[in-house]
């Protein structure tokens, strides 16, 4: 079966797509870089009729589209921060990450080595597909293992289009030009493959220290707190080295750390009585490779302001475990409630440790 697909106006034409691809099928569409095949990662069948008509080596894992960085949890256990500073330059584009998986390793998007390569591409054919669905899009290339990639559909060899239940026509692929692919479970990240972006290009973006920023309302309470912990606790190695700072969404400059908050610090042996608040402006975030918020409402504040960054700006709870759980403001409340405020910061700090690769204390 072939669709013809304009990509300006998706609309509903992915819709037989997507019940093919739901009942085991495979689909063939245009990428930003080349055409690629797409099947529903969770059905065996799929996987199987893929890999033979494709004649793919088995220990060769597909690739995970995404059509939003949220929804990249629960597939990695560890994001590094130069991961996010690729994810800032390159998303939705053409690079493919190699994370840590954190799925069982009988999937076929895991290598035999643990990693699960994700991207985000800019074609709103695959997007749409993402978005609408409800299962993993496990993806390839669309051509017979080691012959050249495919630009335009009417190019796909004739034994690949025999297997493939359905062809997306979008016309050509926009890059003509396979993704670059990079392991960012080391450090520095690994080019494996150098495609449209070059390795010289991935290699300015890695270099130099990688920059965090915790953001509340004000600025004196909760993302002093979680600023102060993490300089306390990350692991500064020689080549791992990361800035923090804290921000406030409506902070009045140069205010001072609340009391309770200084006090509930101090108790837990952090001195935070010379910080000074900072109010959010367009040099700061600009400056900032990950932008950590205490609530979603703060989150949707930096983006509203500032929506060239929304790539950068996640909500604490969110980054960590893929959940959305706010640090409620403890202003106007008891001592105590400060001193929950501190214990809870700091077991989220404790967590941020692991998910950015480091060891908390």
């Amino acid at each position: 079966m072939i669709i013809k697909v304009d990509p300006v106006q998706v609309g509903e034409k992915i819709d037989q797509a997507l019940k093919i691809l739901k009942k085991g099928g495979i689909a063939a569409f245009p990428t930003d870089t080349v055409y690629g095949l797409g099947i529903n990662a969770e059905d065996q069948r799929a996987v199987s009729k893929l890999y033979k008509i494709k004649k793919r080596p088995k220990e060769k894992p597909l690739i995970l589209f995404l059509s939003k960085k949220e929804q990249i949890f629960p597939f990695v256990k560890i994001f590094p921060i130069q991961a996010q500073r690729l994810i800032n330059r390159y998303w939705p584009g053409p690079l493919t990450l190699l994370f840590k998986a954190n799925i069982p390793s009988s999937s076929p998007l895991v290598s035999k080595e643990g990693k699960i390569g994700i991207r985000i591409p800019s074609h709103p054919i695959p997007r749409e597909i993402v978005q609408r669905s409800d299962f993993s899009l496990g993806t390839t290339s669309a051509n017979i293992s080691g012959k050249p990639e495919i630009i335009n559909p009417k190019r796909l060899s004739p034994e690949l289009i025999r297997g493939v239940n359905v062809l997306l026509d979008g016309g050509d692929a926009l890059l003509g030009k396979v993704s670059t692919v990079v392991d960012v479970t080391s450090f520095p990240p690994q080019t494996i493959r150098e495609g449209w972006i070059s390795r010289e290009e991935i290699m300015k973006v890695e270099r130099g220290e990688g920059k965090i920023l915790f953001v509340c309302t004000g600025n004196t309470c909760r993302s002093p707190m979680a600023e102060a912990f993490f300089k306390k606790s990350w692991p500064q190695k020689p080549k791992e080295k990361i800035k923090v700072k804290s921000a406030g969404t409506n902070a009045i400059a140069n205010s001072k750390p609340s009391e309770f908050a200084t006090k509930v610090m101090r108790e837990k042996g952090i001195d935070i009585s010379s910080h000074r608040a900072t109010p959010l402006t367009p040099e700061i975030v600009k400056e900032y490779d990950l932008i950590l918020t205490m609530e979603e409402r703060h989150r949707q504040r930096v983006i509203n302001l500032f929506p060239f960054i929304r790539e950068k700006v996640w909500l604490l709870s969110e980054f960590i475990s893929g959940k959305k759980e706010d640090i409620l403001d403890p202003a106007g409340s008891y001592l105590s409630t400060y001193r929950e405020l501190a214990l809870r910061i700091e077991k989220e700090i404790n967590k941020l440790m692991e998910r950015l690769g480091g060891e908390s204390e």
